[in-house]
């Protein structure tokens, strides 16, 4: 192309920002900005593109436009100059050079819309990387009170202890680049606990004759609730009672006096809600 220096051309370049990737993990690309031409002779610009000051490989007619996104790798700095053109295809002196290096962009997931209940452990695991697939780390803004977030793995967690609905903001970064995702944590009060526990004797072993001259005796079982057990107790229908050692297993050594001892095992949940089983045992005397 003929060179024509008598022209007015182009007032200035500016280099802008990188905006995006060309394939995700591999390269990114970055924008090119310049003034327009005040010459109206001017209907077109050509963009040169190098990785070596003063070298370009490539050159881009991008017609009247006065932007250009160039797909590039990622920490290689590159070199532009513009120059303009009339209607004949006469191109003009370049530009003043331009340089510029995209870094590796943090990447993070969105992790949805999460949903949990007060005094109930809840967790979210994030999902972030750089487009090298290097490390990043990890920050959050309005996490439901009760809740942190791991700062090298991502990993939110903890027992809400507050309902309401939560705008959330995590944030990944490799140092150099920030990725961020919102998202809504809502947090419902817990649900009413009315199930109880539920209470089995294993020990004496079921069709075991529950007849003994011992004035102790071993009773044992199991009890289990879905948000746990907190007390195992027992009582005889002669007015003794006392606390069995466990809960899943527990085991009690009651005492008994003469006679008929009907027993009573129970258990108690964090909510208050008691589940029971009862076993029926003879004391012999030698008198009897």
């Amino acid at each position: 192309m003929s060179v024509r220096v008598g022209w007015r051309w182009l007032v200035s370049v500016f280099f802008v920002v990188a905006v995006g990737w060309v394939q995700p993990a591999s390269a990114q690309t970055l924008t090119i900005a310049w003034d327009p031409s005040p010459d109206p002779a001017v209907v077109g610009y050509i963009v040169y593109a190098g990785v070596k000051p003063g070298e370009y490989f490539a050159e881009f007619n991008v017609g009247a436009s006065t932007s250009f996104v160039y797909g590039i790798v990622p920490e290689t700095p590159y070199f532009f100059a513009v120059a303009s053109y009339n209607d004949a295809m006469l191109v003009g002196p370049l530009s003043e050079e331009v340089a510029g290096t995209a870094g590796a962009v943090a990447i993070l997931s969105d992790p949805g819309d999460q949903w949990a209940s007060v005094g109930i452990v809840t967790e979210l695991q994030l999902f972030g990387t750089d487009s090298f697939g290097g490390g990043v780390t990890y920050s959050a803004a309005n996490l439901p009170p009760g809740i942190e977030i791991d700062e090298s793995t991502g990993l939110a967690s903890g027992t809400p202890i507050s309902e309401g609905s939560y705008e959330v903001t995590v944030t990944a970064s490799n140092g150099v680049s920030t990725a961020t995702q919102t998202f809504t944590w809502t947090v419902s009060a817990r649900a009413v606990d009315v199930t109880p526990p539920v209470v089995s004797i294993t020990m004496p072993a079921a069709g075991a004759r529950l007849l003994t001259a011992d004035p102790v005796i071993l009773v044992g079982g199991t009890a289990t609730d879905d948000n746990g057990v907190v007390s195992v107790s027992w009582l005889t229908s002669r007015g003794v009672s006392s606390a069995a050692t466990g809960t899943d297993p527990w085991i009690a050594a009651i005492h008994l006096q003469a006679g008929r001892n009907d027993i009573t095992i129970t258990a108690v949940d964090p909510s208050g809600n008691s589940g029971h089983a009862t076993i029926s045992i003879y004391r012999q005397t030698s008198s009897q």
